[in-house]
């Protein structure tokens, strides 16, 4: 039976300061903690000490806690400091801190560095159909964590990240069907930490920008020594407002001395557009890129800076006509080796598919039309292939001033079996071959 709220002098009228009385009722009680509807406002956050507490349900469809505290409204501290691994887990653990749940809650922030719900070394916390809006961070992961389930929630218009992995060592978890927008720091922010098996489905990831200079991404990780690594991005929509230093998607590594601490990353499936730049990889290793729908990326649709073994399949990046063009900028490989671009349809790019300084790049079967200026091109970039791709312009006002060409020092190169309509295939390379292209 849920407790009396009142009984520990609770009055959730919005006035009181509930701080003291929500905190007494926690550590007085054990089980569920049911908030009836109203508004409870807090000066200081509340703490669930798991161990001492006993396992925990935080439940309150129509409740709203107004967070006046430079803290998280809510934190849940456990004991948990090891791995997922079954032997790892303690009986004290499953006894007393398993699967803490909060539920049907909405934080409002009204500090400057009020954060919406934290956790601290828990063991399968779930938090689902929350609303967190107007603070620092909505949901704020640091220390060490395992098997985290977030869904069903607004992580909605706050200052910080939305949903931050702060130098986590966190495996196993999951943010599905949840809407994500608004949060000036980011929508998903991994920063540095032990990130392994991370997996977003599902969602709504919308318009997370700052100041236009400052980086920002709606699905950023950004690793650490130790690595974020083994994760999928899939079936979201993830738009943003164009900024200059912005990215929908970004996915960077350490160094280029170092370019494998990011990677074992799917991005499949998903609906990516309105920023600088749709999908920016800087640093990473080993990243599936296939099935997407991508448009205005007017920098770059998809951008990979020395990185290594990225695949990019069969995605549409595509100017829809009633989005008032200038919507596409292409694909750009930087300093990138053994890698391939298989299956892309591309319209309208301003820079087509662009290989710089790379090696051990396959280029085939892509559809690139009407591109402004060259459709593909190899700049600097030895032993690549570019075969079976068909690269048109057949309007009476064409903008493709060459189909393929290369520039700079290539050399050994193949370009073969290209259909190209509308502009010359131009190579330049030493050592290069050029065969069986069909040229119109």
């Amino acid at each position: 039976m849920a407790m009396n709220l009142k009984a520990f002098g609770v009055r959730g009228d919005g006035k009181a300061d509930d701080s003291a009385a929500l905190q007494h009722a926690i550590d007085e009680t054990t089980g569920q903690i049911h908030l009836p509807p109203g508004q409870y406002r807090i000066t200081k956050g509340l703490g669930v000490n798991l161990a001492r507490r006993g396992k925990t349900e935080l439940r309150g469809p129509g409740a709203r806690i107004i967070n006046e505290s430079n803290g998280p409204a809510i934190l849940f501290l456990g004991t948990h400091n090891k791995s997922a691994d079954p032997k790892g887990v303690t009986e004290e653990v499953w006894a007393n801190e398993s699967t803490p749940l909060v539920s049907g809650i909405e934080i409002a922030g009204a500090a400057p560095e009020a954060d919406g719900i934290a956790l601290n070394m828990t063991w399968q916390p779930t938090i689902t159909h929350v609303t967190v809006h107007d603070c620092r961070h909505g949901i704020h992961i640091f220390n060490n964590n395992r098997n985290v389930i977030i869904s069903n929630s607004h992580i909605y218009h706050n200052r910080g990240v939305g949903i931050f992995y702060d130098d986590v060592n966190l495996h196993q978890s999951i943010i599905n069907t949840s809407h994500i927008s608004y949060n000036a720091g980011g929508g998903i922010k991994v920063f540095k930490g032990n990130i392994r098996n991370i997996q977003i489905v599902g969602n709504d990831i919308e318009y997370n920008f700052g100041e236009d200079d400052i980086p920002v991404g709606d699905v950023w990780f950004q690793a650490g020594p130790v690595g974020v690594r083994e994760g999928t991005i899939a079936g979201n929509t993830i738009q943003a407002r164009r900024t200059a230093a912005g990215a929908n998607v970004r996915i960077e590594g350490i160094g280029p001395e170092c370019n494998y601490k990011a990677g074992l990353i799917a991005v499949t499936g998903n609906l990516i557009t309105n920023q600088n730049c749709n999908i920016l990889l800087r640093h990473a290793r080993n990243i599936a890129i296939t099935g997407n729908t991508m448009l205005l990326g007017p920098d770059r649709n998809i951008r990979a800076v020395n990185c290594d073994q990225i695949a990019i399949g069969s995605n549409v990046i595509d100017d829809i006509p009633d989005y008032g063009g200038d919507t596409v900028g292409g694909v750009e490989f930087d300093g990138c080796t053994g890698s391939s671009i298989n299956g892309l349809i591309l319209q309208n790019a301003k820079h087509g598919i662009q290989l710089r300084r790379c090696s051990e790049i396959n280029v085939t079967g892509c559809i690139v039309k009407e591109p402004q200026g060259c459709g593909i091109e190899l700049i600097d970039t030895a032993n690549s292939r570019v075969s079976d791709g068909i690269i048109t312009d057949k309007r009476a006002e064409r903008t493709m001033t060459t189909a393929i060409r290369e520039s700079g020092k290539c050399s050994r190169n193949m370009i073969l079996h290209n259909r190209a309509d509308g502009a010359a295939i131009e190579p330049s390379g030493e050592g290069t071959v050029c065969e069986g292209n069909v040229v119109t």
